[in-house]
């Protein structure tokens, strides 16, 4: 027996308001989950743990998946070298890892300050930061690019495009 209707009407329409916002800001959370992926060492520097350069020992531990401290090392070899595009393409994927997304963002700025070899990769990622910061307008803007030129990313941003929230 309902004492309450009113009440109950009032539990159950909070209940879906809840429920929705936290599939709102779960669905961004799986989107970013599903389409993150680091990027591959293509420069294939291998350290074998004596005298070599910096950017060496930063991709070695970039491809043992000690980010930490692969991006520590790409902030070394930065410092001397600030367009080094293979310091900035890894070590900005290495602060998204970590966590540290404005970084990664900074680091993926700078490679689209000028042509060069990571372009592409460098404004993918940048989307993905734009969507783990949920700032959905900024990620489907370059969702759009994207997915109007030809390039590996372009499918899977016409593919995030679809399935970002409104």
């Amino acid at each position: 027996m309902m004492k309450n209707p009113k009440l109950y009407l009032t539990i159950i329409v909070v209940l879906a308001i809840v429920l929705s916002l936290w599939e709102y800001t779960h669905r961004t959370e799986r989107l970013y989950n599903r389409y993150f992926k680091p990027l591959p060492n293509m420069e294939l520097a291998r350290w074998d743990g004596g005298a070599s350069s910096d950017l060496e020992k930063a991709l070695y531990f970039y491809d043992m998946r000690d980010y930490d401290k692969a991006a520590t090392i790409f902030g070394i070899v930065l410092k001397d070298e600030p367009d080094n595009e293979t310091a900035l393409m890894y070590g900005g994927i290495s602060y998204m890892i970590e966590g540290n997304i404005s970084l990664a963002l900074d680091y993926f700025n700078k490679i689209g300050q000028k042509e060069g070899m990571f372009q592409q990769d460098a404004r993918w990622f940048k989307t993905l930061v734009y969507l783990k910061k949920e700032e959905l307008d900024s990620a489907r803007t370059l969702c759009q690019e994207i997915a109007k030129e030809e390039g590996v990313y372009q499918e899977r941003a016409s593919e995030l495009l679809r399935k970002l929230p409104s």
